[in-house]
């Protein structure tokens, strides 16, 4: 099992049980574990190392609302992107903040970072996606292992070491 530390947005209760259908249908449609085994989340940055403690992080605030409605794949991987960047401020500030010590090897991760929503890897699919706004919003460290087999993902498990709640835009 490979194993690496990373840093994620987490979304409202109401944002996740809608990308958990859209994940669903997917895994539906593919069989690719990849489509359900995380919760629904933004990928910030990976690590070999734990992050430090973020708890005292002065993290600015995000925007009061982000619709998330169209489909963007990076290397590989489905992402679910908005149509306004206004967030990404935010996104970039955590990434600096949390930024780790320099790796000593290029780190082999199971899926990249992108500013979007991860859904799984990509696919042939068709279809109009429904926009998923979301309005609350977590910072969270997680702890993820993962078996691959012949670049398809075999097993992933992941744990939340540490989970705060990031302050919206009044």
């Amino acid at each position: 099992m490979k194993k690496l530390f990373a840093i994620a947005l987490g979304l409202s209760e109401t944002a996740s049980a809608h990308v958990r259908r859209l994940q669903n249908s997917f895994w539906k449609k593919t069989g690719d574990i990849s489509h359900i085994s995380l919760l629904p989340l933004v990928p910030i940055v990976w690590s070999s190392h734990q992050f430090a403690p973020f708890e005292q992080l002065s993290i600015p605030p995000m925007p009061q609302e982000v619709s998330f409605g169209h489909l963007m794949t990076v290397g590989g991987y489905l992402f679910l992107g908005a149509s306004d960047d206004g967030w990404l401020h935010t996104t970039e500030e955590i990434r600096r903040l949390c930024v780790p010590a320099h790796e000593e090897h290029p780190l082999e991760i199971p899926f990249p970072c992108a500013p979007g929503i991860y859904l799984g890897k990509n696919f042939d699919h068709d279809g109009q996606i429904t926009p998923v706004t979301n309005s609350d919003w977590r910072l969270l460290h997680l702890t993820i292992e993962w078996e691959e087999h012949e670049n398809n993902l075999r097993s992933l498990r992941y744990g939340i070491t540490s989970d705060r709640h990031v302050v919206n835009c009044r």
